[in-house]
């Protein structure tokens, strides 16, 4: 099973995201990126091993992370995963604040006509005040606002 889903991330996810997502801000900050672990080689020795040497203990990336133990120090090894995250939670209450009002709860709006509009005011308050991170609603409502807007063009 593990095989299967590290095929299928490399042959989809890491090609139409990951990739594209570096190359993109690499490219904007000018710099050149080389992902080492895409050399064919490596790639082909992480395709051969076995799983219990790529997870081990419910630790991912084990092998990696014991090759790294002999020249990196364990606070660096071990610490948590950081991801690039789009600080969507911040721009909801600053520069697209009042983009979202309006898609969401315009007179137009085919979410604040298929959903209890004054709900959805309240999300988006809630979120502005600070007093909760409502992000991923929001996304999720604009993102279906935004598709209904493209069939109905």
């Amino acid at each position: 099973a593990l095989r299967r889903m590290l095929y299928a991330d490399s042959h989809t996810w890491l090609a139409d995201n990951l990739l594209e997502r570096g190359d993109r801000m690499s490219m904007a900050a000018s710099l050149e990126l080389r992902p080492p672990f895409l050399d064919h080689r490596v790639a082909e020795l992480a395709f051969s091993l076995p799983s219990n040497v790529k997870v081990r203990g419910g630790t991912t990336k084990w092998v990696v992370k014991e090759v790294a133990r002999q020249h990196l120090p364990a606070d660096i090894v071990d610490r948590p995963k950081s991801g690039f995250k789009v600080p969507l939670d911040a721009w909801f209450r600053d520069g697209l604040r009042d983009m979202a009002y309006d898609l969401l709860t315009g007179p137009t709006s085919f979410v604040g006509k298929t959903f209890d509009r004054a709900a959805v005011r309240s999300l988006l308050d809630d979120h502005d005040s600070g007093d909760r991170n409502e992000q991923p609603r929001i996304w999720t409502l604009l993102s279906l606002e935004v598709w209904h807007q493209t069939l109905t063009w």
